[in-house]
């Protein structure tokens, strides 16, 4: 079992291990605008790859950074539902994910891919 989290400074410090058992991440609600430095944080991205669920509804995001499908090849459920999205991020083709929600956004029909091409979700 993980130690009791410390008291640091008036502040509950989680054990810095948690990220490392991390499963579920929910950030809704939360009028998150970005997540391009979190994309760029390699670090954090690479501790985070074993979460399966990632809920980021009802933000305030415009877009996905490439990174992020990148690391995150865990996810399974991927909710970006009512945010500001104007385009499908295509980061998500390279995730193995069995749920994506992308509902109530601002994306364009013009902008999501075409399913045809069985090798899409390669890396380049």
């Amino acid at each position: 079992p993980d130690p009791e989290p410390k008291q640091e400074e008036g502040r509950l410090m989680p054990n810095r291990n948690i990220c490392n058992s991390l499963r579920i991440i929910n950030v809704s609600n939360n009028r998150i605008a970005s997540i391009e430095r979190l994309g760029s944080c390699r670090p954090i991205m690479m501790k985070l790859g074993e979460v399966t669920e990632l809920n980021f509804n009802h933000n305030e995001l415009r877009s996905i950074p490439c990174s992020f499908g990148k690391y995150m090849r865990s996810v399974r459920v991927l909710d970006l539902s009512y945010n500001k999205l104007t385009s499908f991020p295509t980061c998500v083709l390279n995730m193995p994910l069995q749920a994506l929600n992308l509902s109530d956004n601002e994306i364009s029909t013009g902008t999501l891919p075409t399913m045809d091409s069985p090798d899409q979700n390669t890396d380049d």
